[in-house]
């Protein structure tokens, strides 16, 4: 999922929860666990540093991401929970809440439009994973891009989206399953 927002620190900034551009919601290739957590990392060709602690939850329609960005020496950070059963992104930056309107569906699975590149492995011997690394078109505006998913449990590993800041990239790390505390889905404070 990506999520494209535009900030007052960042004029464009990019933060990857995979499939949110792609209007699928379901798909027969595969679908991600319906509950996780898990870090990443986004990289761009500018200086410019983002990391997102994620949270989603397929059971409840929303996401929760703490995003960490650093720009030219300046630090901040800003909290996003994607409430798709509502409809609405609560934006949270500088104790201001902004609310967004969501207007697609609950973006879970690999979409049915996407074409295998290749399949791969992560790892040696008996720790060799399965991958698929597939290409995805979208109908919005942000262009085309390249998802690797572990095979079977569709856990995601890399997303590359080209039409944005000459490219950007998404690594994931420490991928669970389940949610460490569901409280974080809750309304922000200063957005009720």
């Amino acid at each position: 999922m990506i999520m494209m927002r535009r900030t007052k620190m960042y004029p464009v900034i990019l933060i990857f929860t995979f499939f949110a551009m792609y209007q699928p919601t379901t798909g027969s290739i595969c679908c991600l666990p319906r509950q996780w957590h898990a870090y990443q990392l986004v990289s761009m060709e500018s200086t410019d540093k983002v990391y997102v602690d994620v949270l989603f939850d397929a059971n409840l329609k929303k996401i929760a991401s703490t995003i960490k960005m650093s720009r030219k020496g300046k630090k901040s950070q800003e909290f996003s929970l994607q409430d798709y059963a509502n409809s609405v992104e609560y934006s949270v930056a500088n104790n201001v809440c902004e609310k967004i309107p969501i207007t697609t569906g609950f973006p879970w699975c690999v979409p049915d439009s996407a074409i295998v590149l290749f399949q791969s492995f992560v790892g040696t011997g008996a720790n060799k994973i399965a991958t698929t690394t597939y290409e995805i078109s979208n109908s919005m505006e942000l262009g085309d891009g390249v998802l690797t998913v572990t095979d079977g449990e569709c856990i995601p590993i890399n997303f590359k989206l080209a039409a944005i800041n000459n490219g950007a990239s998404t690594d994931v790390y420490g991928f669970e399953e389940g949610i460490p505390d569901a409280t974080i889905f809750d309304t922000p404070a200063t957005c009720q």
